[in-house]
């Protein structure tokens, strides 16, 4: 089985930085990650007693989109070699290796993608929360007018633009 999950990052860091960040929150999941070309190859996600009937793997991508990134995280789920031995014994001496095999392996997809779920939205959360500047403002101009403002907003209510500055911005962006 495969799928495919993503998320959108508004960031204006380059794109080796973004990566560093997003392999850190991926170790927190997988046995292992490695970078491969331009991918991030993660194995052994969410490992469990359970997992011992499934191989996973996922690879996440990078891509440079409007005003950030887009995470690709393309994840492989399929039965292990220990899926098989069980289903082999279960079918030539006891029934029921077969039966906790498969229903271990059906039961650990859901963990799988949840995690995977999970890591995403940790790293949306990081840069979605991430302190915005006035000199990072312009470097975003492509989010567009309505985040723009909306990261105005923000930085007003934390005290960094006054009331007549943000006021001031916003009819610049408005074009008024």
């Amino acid at each position: 089985m495969r799928y495919e999950l993503s998320t959108r990052l508004l960031s204006s860091e380059d794109m080796n930085a973004v990566g560093k960040k997003i392999k850190s929150h991926f170790s927190t999941i997988a046995q292992t990650t490695q970078v491969e070309g331009e991918s991030l190859v993660l194995t052994g996600i969410e490992k469990s007693f359970g997992s011992i009937t499934r191989a996973t793997t996922a690879r996440i991508k990078i891509r440079p989109a409007e005003g950030g990134y887009l995470v690709l995280a393309d994840v492989h789920y399929r039965p292990s070699f220990m899926f098989w031995v069980l289903i082999f014994i279960g079918l030539f001496v006891f029934g029921i290796f077969s039966i906790l095999a498969i229903v271990f392996y059906f039961s650990q997809k859901g963990s799988v993608r949840r995690a995977v779920e999970r890591a995403l939205e940790r790293i949306k959360n990081e840069f979605d929360h991430a302190p915005v500047s006035v000199a990072n403002i312009g470097a975003m101009a492509n989010v567009g007018v309505a985040a723009e403002i909306a990261a105005l907003e923000n930085l007003r209510k934390s005290g960094v633009l006054t009331d007549e500055e943000f006021a001031k911005k916003k009819r610049q962006l408005l074009d008024l």
